[in-house]
């Protein structure tokens, strides 16, 4: 997933292969996986053995999460960047940053977070 940098995924691409190394990227199991996109653990069994895709918001909600993870690898480690995507921040009025990742408008709100701090890691 690395190199994905600016670029737009289709959602075509979000694949058997997208979804594993997107949970491999962040280093889960499929249980807290499951849990950051409000699925259910058989749910990412069946996507990841192809015995079903996802739906159009979770396919939306992958694309986003592969979004937020590149980013936020740049500055923490995969156990980190999970972290941070599940708890509150102040900065998102105590919304956790997983739970955003359906509206359009709060994904830019987080993209502009992380930017910053990623601007201040590398100063």
């Amino acid at each position: 997933m690395k190199g994905t940098k600016n670029a737009v995924i289709e959602p075509d691409t979000v694949d058997v292969d997208f979804i594993k190394n997107l949970r491999t990227m962040l280093k889960l199991d499929q249980e807290t996986f499951a849990h950051l996109l409000g699925v259910r653990v058989r749910t990412v069994s069946r996507w990841e053995t192809e015995e079903s895709n996802p739906d159009d918001l979770a396919t939306v909600k992958l694309i986003r999460l592969n979004e937020i993870a590149n980013m936020l690898l740049k500055i923490m480690s995969p156990s980190g960047a999970s972290n941070w995507l599940q708890r509150p921040l102040n900065e998102l009025e105590g919304v956790a940053p997983l739970d955003l990742l359906g509206s359009e408008y709060a994904m830019k709100a987080l993209k502009r977070l992380i930017r910053q701090a990623v601007e201040g890691a590398s100063t």
